[in-house]
């Protein structure tokens, strides 16, 4: 992911967000390359944890349910999930 440097010169006369409406911005339309993502704790060959990120609400549900015991999936208020950013 790019990152993107803030000039705060150049916002003169423009509303800037708080952190905490940031984190409210929801988006993504349900489609493929979404807003969501799911977690299984023995997914990778180690037998360590995965998280695939921006999946669609459909996918992110199924492979949660495929997987059974221990999977988890979210969307828009995954910053709050406790397993994501693992």
């Amino acid at each position: 992911m790019k990152k993107l440097k803030l000039n705060l010169q150049q916002l003169d006369g423009v509303e800037v967000l708080t952190r905490s409406q940031l984190k409210q911005i929801l988006g993504g339309d349900g489609s493929s390359g979404g807003t969501c993502a799911y977690y299984y704790p023995n997914g990778s060959a180690s037998g360590g944890p995965v998280v695939t990120y921006n999946v669609s609400s459909q996918d992110a549900q199924d492979y949660a349910n495929a997987w059974g015991a221990g999977a988890h999936w979210c969307c828009d208020n995954c910053s709050s999930a406790s397993w994501y950013g693992i």
